[in-house]
């Protein structure tokens, strides 16, 4: 099942893992839509790990005071739905934005493991590594094979 959410695609179709699509900017409204789907598909379990696929979004884009309420958002919501997840992860192209990414984790951490990764194919195997340690069955793969060695997920 795949709900959109202005802004955000979000999709469950590889429960339970929970696949949120971010494009190239968002609004904090999306954030709060977004966190209403994944509360109707998460909520009473303790077995969702969220994989946030941020490669298309340009962190930049957002001004910093609405990038500091999105966090605040983010964070917050987060923090009252966590006991749905095993983890997060989050697939962030640029290194620097990675970077900005896990000091924000490390001063706002939560109560399941957060990674930040460059590459789509490692952040799945992370994730069912994840989940597998929570007794968890991992889904099947959640990103298409690459039909070629150029493919950069």
């Amino acid at each position: 099942m795949s709900e959109t959410v202005p802004g955000i695609r979000v999709n469950f179709d590889h429960d339970p893992v929970c696949l949120l699509t971010y494009p190239e900017t968002i609004e904090v409204e999306d954030v709060s839509r977004m966190f209403v789907d994944v509360r109707r598909f998460c909520g009473g379990r303790r077995d969702c790990a969220l994989l946030i696929d941020m490669r298309a979004f340009d962190a930049m884009s957002v001004g910093r005071k609405k990038r500091q309420e999105i966090a605040r958002n983010m964070s917050s919501s987060l923090k009252e739905h966590g006991d749905f997840f095993v983890c997060e992860a989050r697939i962030v192209s640029s290194t620097l934005v990675r970077g900005f990414m896990t000091v924000f984790d490390w001063s706002a951490p939560m109560d399941w493991p957060q990674r930040n990764f460059g590459n789509c194919r490692v952040a799945e195997q992370w994730i069912c590594a994840e989940l597998t340690k929570a007794g968890v069955a991992c889904p099947g793969p959640i990103f298409p094979t690459p039909s070629s060695t150029t493919d950069q997920a």
